[in-house]
């Protein structure tokens, strides 16, 4: 039992630590609303879902960059800052989870992953 306990505690330091070295923090949309009233203008939002999605509602202030565009990687080179707080979200968080991980590659400092994505944030 103590075995088990040391590698489950070993094995989720290792997780956690892999995260932290990404620059990828994962928050809720408790969080979200918190950082959208303090810091306003100081975050970039992007949506990446498909443009019909984000078509039909996305957040406030939110740029749309598709994660399934080829030109993907590019257009975040081009259109967000490295120094930038950024947040991403999708539809459930699957996609952000990806594009997170693609940003923190390509160099970016700050990077926030919407847990639950779009309709997490939508549901009461």
């Amino acid at each position: 039992m103590k075995i088990a306990i040391v590698v489950f505690l070993s094995f989720s330091l290792l997780c956690f630590s892999c995260v932290s070295q990404r620059n990828v923090t994962l928050i809720n949309k408790i969080e979200l609303s918190e950082i959208l009233k303090s810091q306003g203008g100081n975050i970039t939002l992007i949506d990446v879902r498909t443009v019909e999605e984000f078509e039909k509602g996305t957040i406030n202030s939110a740029q749309n960059i598709d994660f399934w565009d080829p030109e993907f990687e590019n257009k975040c080179k081009k259109q967000l800052e490295k120094k930038d707080k950024i947040i991403v979200f999708c539809a459930g968080g699957g996609r952000s989870a990806m594009a997170s991980k693609k940003l923190s590659r390509l160099g970016f400092k700050m990077v926030y992953d919407l847990e639950g994505g779009y309709e997490s944030f939508i549901q009461k």
